[in-house]
């Protein structure tokens, strides 16, 4: 659970920073070739 309160305070952290011409993407990176886009923001 630890893992997962730092991942969160993170992302606040990032998203709080954004400006409004900014682009935010989540990406997997688990394969092992490819990566993949989650959640185009």
């Amino acid at each position: 659970m630890e893992k997962l309160r730092i991942l969160k305070h993170a992302m606040q952290l990032v998203v709080s920073s954004l400006d409004l011409g900014d682009w935010l993407s989540i990406m997997d990176f688990s394969g092992v070739t490819s990566a993949k886009r989650l959640l185009p923001l």
